[in-house]
């Protein structure tokens, strides 16, 4: 017989005592009270005030959570009910717990060069780190900053040597801003006069979102102006307190240097724009210098300034002099010129007066001219390749040629010969035109002026642009506008390999004519080749609206977003189909085939070489661009003839390119192929594979550059008018770390890449993850366009592995291999595995790139690859 067990005793009915009764209203209402303290201004403001996640922060905050926690206790053992506002409260815990997680780095002492002006300032003087008061007092504190920074800025060469290069490129917008250089001073007035208005007001929150900026645009103007809104907000970044947060300071940095780099951007467009308004000649002043990162190309060539040039040109004695002769080396000029492809068959050279060795001729000028015409700067002393450098191949020549870095750099500045270009007046007129569109989209000032001036630029801008030489297009039917059946391709000095070396180690370089006339903005400013860059690729992207779009200036993040991601915006529009003005629709054509905007502010040395591939050069390819790089060692330390017998593609000695990968590191392999054809069969890559040819996928550098004098490869029709290699996306580096195993890659000479062992970071074939990977991805497809190009996926992602999947190309693996890690993300390139393999060796192709948000490098795997 089963028993059954006897029931417990269960009441009819819960007791509920007076006394258990009080307890749960007591808890209750301590709980009700430690809310109302916590979240009291008193407590509040001064969590606030506390930098976020630092020592102070920590105290103050987990002083509340201790007495908070202590009471939950209670409350749960008194079984009392929870109250509304709990789940709120420890949501916002476990959000900050979140966030710390992710967020918190404390900067590092090799970041200070990158803190806030107001920071650097607090450190020059020895004064506290944090300061409640100071923060408190934010606006006071940020305009009693900025009046003492200017005061040292004038009077204290000490504070001016210790800003760095970033922040004293920041001063200078700011100040220029601040004192109204290239704009209306209405605007200033306007925002100077809403911050002392605020200095007595105590805060606690920062000031420089997009929400609190939209809530006093009206007060600051910035509603009305892009440039205004942006150096605003600079402002706010560089001097208000608040806006700091040194705990987690790669967002924090990466903000404040993104800033900087698009208030540069916005200074320049409205420096040359403002002057379309006001051409009153003022004393010249330089564009503003754009630089988004300074770190890597200020590693590789920053070094040894003190070393000067053997020789100079004396236009005063009219002769050659040795500098080491001189009592001390002399302020000199350089000269940028180009005549290597127009040297004559016979290779004849001659003797110049006051030249120790014979200058080759070429068929664009008579250098035995050159000395008198060179009278024209006024510059005593100038640096003149063909003077100063022995044409004689000697080793003092290849001292000279390995010198480039220094000799540049130590110049007061440097000059472009545009020995083609006879006037300005089509850059001019198509300068004019785009000024003009640019402010009436940007601005919402002076916009009857504007609408009246169009017309008359319009018709000016119908002419010939000087830095493009025309052709006609082959097998083109004629049409009435003579713009549809014509090419063209840059001007000498804008296609030579050895002129991109020289204006990337003086990006200011400014441009002269045939007749040493300088080009000039309307108030008599020299135009800086970048600045003309940056310009021409900043209006490039809003030209094509006829007005400003909804989004308020106010927003300046979103408002540059919005113009991207416009749905009108057609991004691969042919450049035939542009309807802008001839001379409009030449020189930002010049500006998209040459990419100097990109190689001359993004400060990534791999740049310089992606855009080699676009450059002519009559000789041996390395040496025209090694000193921009920093790599020298393989040629100083290899014989001449030895020099050219292991080449890349023909072109590129082996040494140079390892040499290269190992100086820059890993985002030497970061650049993207416009060709990356995915849809070989099995049979096709077996005859690839025996036959030894490479793409060269893991390499800046292509087979054959864009666009050739004399090699009618190009032009607006054909996949090569641009380069097979389209450069890496631009970044902001901030602390960027490569993954160890990238270090021990090895580019071999036909051109792939071997690896022994990679950080394999995701893969096609992984299963499925709890936590979904979001990110951004650039990855070809098996689909190709009408030019033969791989039809690309560009697009930000929710989840990596599931977009991985869906891009395989039937059974091949796609692998996420990481180059470095930097702000948190992981930064990489996509490989994929194909069907071949010999003796345990796998074969691989890139087919793109990838960026992993909150993701850490991953661990290294031992591989047996060769990327083809």
């Amino acid at each position: 017989m089963r028993l059954t067990p006897p029931k417990p005793h269960r009441p009819y009915f819960t007791l509920k005592t007076p006394q258990n009764s009080s307890a749960m209203a007591d808890i209750a209402q301590e709980l009700n009270r430690w809310h109302a303290e916590r979240f009291s201004s008193e407590v509040d403001d001064k969590i606030r005030l506390a930098y976020l996640f630092s020592p102070e922060w920590d105290t103050r905050i987990n002083t509340q959570w201790t007495a908070y926690d202590e009471l939950e206790k209670r409350r749960a053992a008194s079984k009392t009910p929870r109250l509304k506002w709990q789940d709120g409260v420890e949501g916002e815990r476990d959000a900050a717990s979140s966030v710390r997680k992710k967020s918190f780095v404390p900067i590092h002492q090799r970041l200070w060069p990158m803190r806030p002006l107001w920071v650097h300032l607090n450190s020059y003087h020895n004064r506290p780190d944090h300061d409640d008061e100071q923060r408190h007092n934010g606006w006071a504190s940020m305009l009693d900053s900025w009046k003492e920074i200017q005061r040292l800025m004038r009077d204290d060469k000490a504070f001016r040597d210790s800003l760095s290069p970033t922040q004293q490129r920041s001063f200078q917008l700011l100040l220029s801003w601040w004192q109204a250089e290239y704009c209306d001073q209405e605007l200033l007035d306007t925002a100077i006069g809403c911050l002392e208005r605020c200095r007595p007001l105590k805060i606690t929150f920062d000031p420089s979102s997009n929400r609190r900026l939209e809530r006093i645009a009206k007060s600051v103007a910035t509603d009305t102006s892009l440039y205004h809104a942006k150096l605003f907000r600079n402002f706010l970044l560089e001097f208000h307190p608040l806006a700091w947060e040194p705990f987690i300071s790669h967002h924090r940095l990466f903000l404040l240097q993104y800033s900087r780099y698009k208030a540069a951007c916005a200074a320049t467009m409205q420096k040359l724009s403002h002057a379309i308004l006001y051409p009153v000649a003022v004393t010249p002043k330089r564009y503003p210098r754009v630089i988004q990162n300074d770190t890597d190309t200020q590693r590789l060539i920053g070094q040894q300034t003190s070393i000067k040039p053997y020789y100079l040109w004396d236009s005063s004695t009219q002769k050659t002099v040795v500098v080491a002769e001189l009592s001390a080396c002399p302020e000199y000029v350089c000269i940028s010129h180009t005549w290597g492809r127009w040297r004559p068959k016979d290779r004849t050279s001659v003797e110049v007066p006051g030249i120790p060795w014979l200058v080759p001729e070429n068929t664009l000028y008579d250098v035995r001219d050159v000395p008198e015409q060179l009278v024209r700067l006024k510059h005593r002393y100038i640096w003149l390749d063909l003077f100063c450098i022995p044409q004689d191949k000697s080793k003092r020549a290849e001292i000279e040629i390995s010198r480039q870095t220094f000799i540049f750099q130590g110049s007061s500045h440097c000059i472009a010969w545009v020995y083609d270009v006879e006037s300005w007046d089509g850059v001019g007129a198509a300068l004019d035109w785009i000024c003009l569109r640019s402010l009436s989209i940007l601005s919402h000032r002076h916009t009857d002026v504007i609408s009246k001036r169009v017309p008359k630029a319009t018709t000016a801008a119908q002419t010939p642009m000087e830095l493009l030489t025309r052709k006609p297009l082959e097998g083109v039917p004629p049409s009435d506008d003579p713009y549809e059946v014509i090419s063209g391709d840059p001007s000498g000095w804008l296609s030579s390999l050895w002129t991109l070396q020289e204006c990337v180690l003086c990006p200011d370089i400014e441009l002269y004519s045939r007749t040493w006339v300088r080009l000039e903005d309307r108030r008599g400013s020299p135009i800086s080749l970048r600045a003309l860059m940056v310009f021409l690729r900043k209006t490039e992207r809003h030209c094509w609206l006829k007005g400003p779009i909804e989004t308020p200036f106010s927003k300046p993040d979103e408002h540059d977003t919005a113009i991207i991601n416009h749905p009108d915006r057609d991004q691969r529009a042919s450049v035939r189909k542009w309807s802008y003005p001839g001379a409009v629709r030449d020189l930002f054509y010049l500006c998209m085939m040459t990419r100097l905007d990109n190689v001359l502010t993004s400060g990534s040395p791999t740049t310089v070489l992606t855009n080699s591939n676009l450059r002519v050069c009559s000789r041996s390819r390395a040496p025209a661009i090694m000193s921009a790089v920093g790599v020298t060692e393989w040629y100083l330390k290899s014989p001449s003839k030895k020099r050219e017998e292991q080449l890349v593609f023909g072109k590129y000695p082996l040494s140079f390119l390892r040499e290269a990968a190992s100086k820059f590191g890993a985002i030497f392999y970061e650049s993207m192929a416009n060709k990356m054809p995915r849809s070989r069969s099995t049979q096709e890559l077996r005859h690839i594979l025996l036959r030894g040819e490479r793409e060269g996928t893991m390499l800046p550098v292509s087979k054959s550059p864009a666009w050739i004098n004399g090699d009618k490869t190009t032009d607006t029709r054909s996949p090569e008018w641009f380069s097979k290699i389209s450069g890496s996306v631009e970044h902001t580096y901030i602390d960027r770390q490569d993954h160890p195993s990238v270090s021990k890659w090895s580019i071999e000479e036909d051109g792939s890449v071997s690896m022994s062992s990679a950080g394999i970071a995701l893969t096609s074939k992984d299963e499925s993850q709890a936590r979904k990977i979001v990110g951004h991805i650039y990855c070809a497809t098996a689909e190709m366009d009408a030019d033969g190009r791989a039809v690309a996926v560009v697009k930000g992602v929710e989840d990596m592995l599931e977009t991985l999947r869906g891009l395989r190309n039937g059974s091949r693996v796609i692998y996420a291999v990481a180059l470095y890690h930097d702000l948190g993300r992981l930064y990489g390139v996509l490989l994929e595995m194909l069907p071949i393999s010999v003796f345990g060796k796998h074969y691989l192709n890139k087919i793109g790139s990838f960026m992993m948000e909150w993701t850490d490098l991953p661990p290294t795997t031992k591989v047996d690859w060769k990327i083809l």
